[in-house]
């Protein structure tokens, strides 16, 4: 479900460790960062349109912020241009080669039981789909 809320578009809502998160991001600033990859690679919209199945109209109204976008164009977005999620939802990049104990430091422990019940099941999907 998305939902608009201030130029910021409602990802998804995630409940668990007892509590209840929506997540947001800026659909200007994002749409800003999507234009700018487009014209860093001296695409036009319907030549990025075209390669990842949106209207022209679809990709102005998203490099304008005017409109959000599915997760799944996201992805495509993505995907096309050889960057993350997260740089484009949130403007950075993760480090990858980050450790675990790193990236949970500082949680307390009903969040650690979270992460873990998440992990957990990430791999038996995993296993599921392969």
């Amino acid at each position: 479900m998305l939902v608009l809320k201030y130029n910021c578009i409602c990802l998804s809502k995630y409940i668990g460790a007892g509590k209840e998160w929506n997540v947001y991001y800026d659909i200007v600033k994002s749409g800003e960062r999507i234009r700018g990859l487009r014209e860093k690679s001296n695409l036009t919209r319907q030549e990025l349109a075209e390669r990842i199945g949106l209207s022209v109209q679809a990709l102005k109204k998203i490099e304008l912020g005017m409109n959000g976008t599915k997760i799944d164009t996201l992805v495509e977005i993505a995907d096309f241009f050889h960057t993350s999620l997260d740089y484009l939802v949130c403007g950075v990049e993760r480090n990858s080669n980050v450790g675990v104990d790193e990236l949970c430091h500082g949680l307390n422990e009903k969040e650690l039981l979270f992460v873990r019940r998440v992990v957990k099941s990430t791999i038996e999907n995993m296993v599921i789909f392969r």
